[in-house]
């Protein structure tokens, strides 16, 4: 099991209301073929018998550190709080929904170990439905260079498969409250790259679950819609060489940037339902996309790109 030393790795585990999945996650983790880690799990408050669940393995393994929420509080702060119990020389965050391939931290820890000029490692995954039936499977750039040529395209590590070594930030928070459980892990990432080089192992070995009831997608806004711009924003300030506007406490420099690149969705209220719908319809999701459309018509019923889209969501719908 783990080493009398400090574990190798921390595995922080938030859990919200997850009861149809968590056992699933739970026993991905402790299956791995590397054992020598730390599992920090923090049931935010859940309304469900996701707490219950947990419990049942507390007894099984001691590798398991368990520190709940008395109420919900939201991923953002309950990472940043069980990150302080961490004593790992290596990082991950593990969504609560999602499954690990056994040999994952193997690879990717040894890789970091083998490495030592790289301080985070990804990997190629599979999003996979609420059944666990494949939706995609997704290869992200593996070399540094590759990903910071890429950076302002999207995220060039997907968050849940990160592990980095800790330490290197010298934060007291992984996560940002700015970004209000919302590109959170996007930002992290990102902080990273632009602090030293990162690598995606070229294997699917994580299995990233897409729900309905996910924080990212049960409320398609207009913040959620921007805050990846913000992310883009920040770190062009650090990739310049500046420490960037919220580790400065210029808060209201982000806003003003903020306001400035969503003044579109006041011009036009419909726009953000027409994301919505576009959005909804990429991951499979229907029925939300044609009420995101209808949506639309009603924001602004005399606009028909409102009603063209309303119609493409119907006929993918059907076809």
């Amino acid at each position: 099991m783990q080493s009398e030393a400090n574990p190798k790795l921390s595995v922080l585990l938030p859990v919200y209301n997850a009861e149809k999945y968590v056992g699933e996650a739970i026993e991905s983790i402790l299956n791995q073929t590397f054992n020598d880690f730390e599992l920090i799990i923090a049931n935010d408050g859940s309304s469900d018998k996701s707490g219950e669940i947990i419990k049942t393995f507390e007894s099984k393994d001691s590798r398991i550190v368990i520190s709940n929420n008395a109420v919900n509080q939201g991923k953002t702060p309950t990472i940043n709080r069980i990150y302080s119990l961490a004593k790992g020389q290596y990082l991950t965050i593990h969504d609560a929904d999602d499954f690990s391939e056994i040999d994952r931290f193997e690879k990717q820890i040894r890789f970091l170990e083998e490495n030592r000029d790289y301080i985070v490692c990804g990997c190629f995954f599979n999003t996979i439905s609420d059944k666990g039936e494949l939706f995609s499977r997704n290869r992200l750039n593996e070399n540094h260079a590759d990903m910071i040529a890429s950076l302002l395209k999207g995220s060039q590590i997907h968050g849940p498969t990160a592990i980095f070594r800790n330490g290197i930030l010298k934060d007291k928070c992984l996560y940002r409250p700015y970004f209000e459980d919302n590109y959170e892990d996007v930002d992290l990432i990102y902080r990273l790259l632009t602090l030293d080089k990162g690598y995606n192992f070229p294997e699917f070995l994580y299995n990233y679950r897409i729900l309905e009831t996910s924080l990212c997608r049960k409320d398609v806004n207009v913040r959620n819609r921007n805050l990846y711009e913000v992310v883009l924003f920040l770190m062009k300030q650090r990739m310049n060489g500046e420490v960037d506007a919220l580790d400065r406490g210029e808060v209201n420099l982000v806003d003003n940037y903020f306001d400035s690149i969503t003044k579109k969705y006041y011009q036009d209220l419909a726009l953000i339902h027409r994301e919505a719908a576009s959005y909804y319809l990429y991951w499979g999701m229907k029925k939300l996309a044609i009420k995101e459309s209808i949506k639309a018509i009603k924001k602004s019923p005399l606009a028909l790109r409102n009603y063209r889209t309303l119609l493409y969501c119907l006929r993918k719908s059907i076809f």
